[in-house]
Formats: structure tokens, C-alpha cells, sequence
């Protein structure tokens, strides 16, 4: 793997275990949208890095993502099924990323950190939303 797509590899790598795990997220994207076909649906975005070069050998890099799954509230739901459903796939997605190899060699480890619950406005109406980071790091050889 190129040092240099390591962020892309890993931001993928995200993308298609959200996608490909057996949950109730129907749709995943890289950018924000104002419409969504299926529901829940979750957009990975960036929120952060961090670098650490205090090593000889190896830099220690960390990759921060957001995930954020949303539900829309039509006329037809009730806020408590939208509760619900939102439980079901926040729990779906921190039980996904439980184990620190998930990613397989596109990272060494990977934490997810529960964040925020919300209402938001989008085009389409009013959403539910979770927040969930996830850290990734990824150990790479010092090119000294």
C-alpha cells in the first residue's frame, strides 16, 4: 500500500464495511446529501487528524471520520419508531467497529466514539440524526 492513499484506503475501507455488514443502514455515502433513497442512511465524512512523529521507526497517523446515520420523520412515523430505528442502527454501526482490526490492514486499530443525537433540516424534512467517530491509526515507516 502507498503511504500516500493510506487515508483514502482507509476512508474507503470504512465505507464498504458499513455498507457490506448485514444492518439496517440501507445506503452509505462519502458527501452530504439533501435526499435520501433508503433509511437509515449514513454519510462518512472527515472530521479530523492527528500525527504523531516521535519515533525513529514509525509515525503513528490517526485518522479521525464521522459517520453520521440518518432517519427521516414523515408524517407517516411516529417519533418513537424513529427512536427505535435510530437505536437499532447507532448500535448496529458502534458493534461493527468493536474490534480493533476491523479494517484489516488498512488500519492497526480503530476506536468508535459515541458522540452527539440530534434534529436536523435537510431538503427533504426533518431528519434524526446520531454522530458517531470513529479513530482509526495507522502505524507507517519513518522515511527518514
Amino acid at each position: 500500500m502507498a503511504e500516500i492513499d493510506t487515508f483514502n484506503y482507509i476512508r474507503q475501507a470504512v465505507l464498504d464495511k458499513i455498507v457490506s455488514d448485514e444492518t439496517s443502514i440501507q445506503e452509505a455515502f462519502f458527501e452530504e446529501r439533501s435526499e435520501f433513497d433508503g433509511s437509515p442512511a449514513a454519510v462518512v465524512s472527515v472530521s479530523q487528524n492527528e500525527a504523531l512523529y516521535n519515533s525513529q521507526h514509525m509515525d503513528r497517523m490517526t485518522f479521525v471520520f464521522q459517520i453520521r446515520i440518518y432517519i427521516p420523520l414523515t408524517q407517516n412515523t411516529d417519533v418513537h419508531d424513529v427512536e427505535i430505528r435510530m437505536g437499532k442502527a447507532y448500535w448496529e454501526v458502534l458493534r461493527m467497529f468493536r474490534k480493533r482490526d476491523v479494517l484489516g490492514a488498512n488500519a492497526d486499530f480503530v476506536e468508535p466514539i459515541p458522540s452527539i443525537w440530534g434534529w436536523e433540516e435537510r431538503g427533504e424534512g426533518i431528519f434524526r440524526f446520531c454522530e458517531i467517530n470513529l479513530r482509526c491509526v495507522r502505524y507507517l515507516t519513518n522515511q527518514t
